[in-house]
């Protein structure tokens, strides 16, 4: 007799801090998305945002130093889907990252600076966290049904 696989609504990721690793990330939990019934589209979406975030954390948070790690961490319900992506790198501050102006940004053709615009964009919830044990915690939260009635 066949035992049925259980389908878990959770993964949780320990990466290198090494560029190589990103679409791995960023596909798997795409996957996710489309297993925990969202479309196409927003699962496209949310890749990108943890693109970005991956990245985000290599970059700026760990200076490329590909002996570090980071966390990824995705988890789904039947309102919502929620990545975390965890790292232990340079503080950052969120909060104080401003809006950037697009438009002169692209007729200007600069490369870059957009990441966090892009994942405030895409994803319906977006905060970040220091812990004091040295821990930062980006937690993006899409919703099925469009942004939370909160925002």
């Amino acid at each position: 007799m066949r035992k049925a696989i259980k389908v878990s609504n959770k993964i949780e990721m320990t990466l290198p801090a090494d560029v190589q690793f990103i679409e791995l990330a960023a596909k798997c939990v795409s996957k996710m998305a489309r297993m925990a019934g969202f479309g196409n589209d927003d699962a496209f979406n949310i890749e990108l945002a943890v693109d970005e975030a991956c990245t985000n954390v290599i970059m700026h948070a760990y200076e490329k130093d590909s002996s570090k790690i980071y966390t990824v961490i995705c988890v789904y319900n039947q309102n919502s889907f929620t990545v975390e992506v965890q790292d232990h790198g340079k503080p950052f501050h969120f909060e104080a990252v401003p809006e950037p102006d697009v438009k002169s940004r692209i007729e200007e053709q600069k490369v870059g600076g957009l990441g966090i615009y892009l994942i405030r964009q895409i994803m319906d919830e977006v905060n970040y966290f220091e812990e004091t044990d040295g821990l930062k915690r980006l937690v993006m939260k899409k919703y099925r049904s469009g942004r939370s009635n909160d925002k």
